[in-house]
């Protein structure tokens, strides 16, 4: 499991952030994002590797669905910047930051429509994440090895190896999937992933 995601309890709001959501949705200070093709060439672009995504980073087979892909947003600071009403989100990050000693660590929210899935990837531009489930916590993310095996896990709270791993998330039923994302930048997942264990003393 650990090679996937090192999964963890903490206290979290889920209220408060289901609410700093809304304040963020009425705010001129954010913005919301289609995550399909024209934003991740913007991601590749910013990253002067010279990698095409397809098919290093998304399988080719998926790339009309990554084309037309309207069901899957995120939320964000223009700035990146955490306002003072929303005192949940500002204190998860420093937490965050503190026990992973991380400076260069984003919040957003990700939003997934129902009955919608979202194709194997690999996450560009950072080096790891932690996603907190707000709302549609019952459908599990899923890891594609490099021999084709699945490896399905689900959680409540969790650091994801999803920068370095082929991974999806299957078709959301049950309601809207709702989840508290932050990338780190300057901290690998297996430092992350030690670092996370040494604070909660495993």
């Amino acid at each position: 499991m650990l090679k996937h995601l090192y999964k963890f309890d903490y206290r979290i709001d889920k209220d408060q952030l289901r609410k700093e959501h809304k304040l963020m949705q009425e705010s001129n200070d954010t913005s919301l994002h289609n995550v399909n093709t024209d934003l991740l060439e913007k991601v590749n672009a910013g990253r002067e590797t010279g990698e095409d995504i397809f098919p290093t980073y998304h399988d080719l087979k998926d790339k009309e669905q990554w084309d037309n892909m309207d069901t899957l947003k995120i939320r964000a600071f223009n700035e990146y910047q955490y306002q003072d009403d929303c005192p949940e989100m500002k204190r998860l990050t420093n937490d965050f930051a503190k026990i992973l000693d991380s400076k260069d660590i984003t919040p957003f929210f990700v939003l997934q429509e129902q009955n919608s899935d979202f194709p194997m990837h690999i996450d560009m531009g950072f080096q790891c994440a932690i996603n907190l489930i707000i709302d549609g916590g019952d459908t599990p993310i899923m890891f594609r090895e490099d021999d084709g095996s699945i490896h399905k896990y689900n959680y409540d709270n969790a650091l994801l190896n999803i920068c370095n791993v082929f991974h999806g998330v299957p078709k959301q039923q049950d309601m809207k999937r709702m989840l508290l994302k932050f990338r780190i930048k300057d901290v690998s997942y297996n430092n992350a992933c030690k670092r996370m264990m040494e604070y909660f003393s495993e």
